[in-house]
């Protein structure tokens, strides 16, 4: 597949938007709201562009950062149900679903696994 080019406003979106969410990744519960924040470009250009350029699609990589967050707060001793609460989940269930889904363990085998 040909690499689709864009130009530099779009490339620079996503780098902002990409930026923002690895800022920030639990200021926002909904991609609605940082679009609320962030559409400064043509939305489904920039969606493209941002799967195109990181490997992921926007949604996908919030939830990447997020998860990627709640295990600092794993690390420091959080329950599991108020790091379920503090990254935007429903529930911890939900939670507990996100993290096997993304890492391929649940929240309690990767904390085992992080113990010295």
């Amino acid at each position: 597949m040909q690499s689709k080019k864009y130009s530099m406003y779009v490339r620079n979106s996503v780098k902002t938007l990409q930026q923002y969410m690895d800022d920030h990744p639990l200021a926002y519960k909904t991609l609605r709201e940082i679009w609320l924040l962030r559409a400064d470009a043509d939305r489904n250009m920039l969606e493209k562009a941002f799967k195109q350029i990181t490997g992921y699609g926007i949604k996908e990589y919030l939830v990447k950062v997020r998860l990627e967050q709640s295990k600092q707060y794993l690390r420091n001793g959080m329950q599991i149900k108020h790091v379920a609460t503090k990254s935007k989940y429903k529930s911890q269930s939900a939670y507990c679903t996100a993290f096997k889904r993304h890492f391929k363990r649940s929240p309690t085998d990767w904390l085992k696994d992080e113990q010295p």
